[in-house]
């Protein structure tokens, strides 16, 4: 098990409990925080335990908001997004990991919208490189936000 809500749920079954670390010397900034502009960046994975419905919807709202840009990656292609935010926003597919480090260093704000999760490490990345992280409450950042 990879987090204490999990654990927990299956005590009974004597799990392994062992710690998921990251890369900090890899993760960590590059780009000082007074450099970056206005930037929200959010991971849309297809899968509906992952919440991307919940973040498309963040995103319209947040585009309202013309000083604020958007920077997204997952495993959408560009096309499956939404109209109302294919066009509006920046977004990899699928980026490599030095790539995500670049777009976290670009980003001041990095938005976790899943419903589950065992032990994200893309919040723990975002903050070594300077994020803010807004999370849900979705059981696997419990351990460390």
């Amino acid at each position: 098990m990879i987090n204490k809500k999990v654990f927990d749920r299956f005590k009974d079954e004597n799990p392994l409990f062992f710690h998921v670390g990251f890369d900090n010397k890899f993760y960590k900034i590059i780009t000082p925080l007074e450099e970056r502009s206005k930037t929200v960046m959010f991971p849309l994975r297809k899968n509906p335990s992952k919440g991307s419905k919940y973040a498309f919807e963040c995103i319209e709202k947040l585009l309202k908001h013309r000083d604020i840009k958007i920077i997204a990656f997952g495993d959408y292609n560009k096309k499956e997004l939404p109209a109302s935010i294919k066009n509006k926003i920046e977004y990899y597919f699928l980026p490599s990991r030095k790539q995500l480090r670049e777009l976290y260093n670009r980003s001041i704000i990095f938005v976790l919208p899943s419903l589950v999760e065992g032990m994200a490490l893309p919040p723990l990345e975002a903050m070594a490189c300077g994020c803010a992280v807004v999370v849900t409450d979705n059981g696997g950042v419990n351990e460390y936000i």
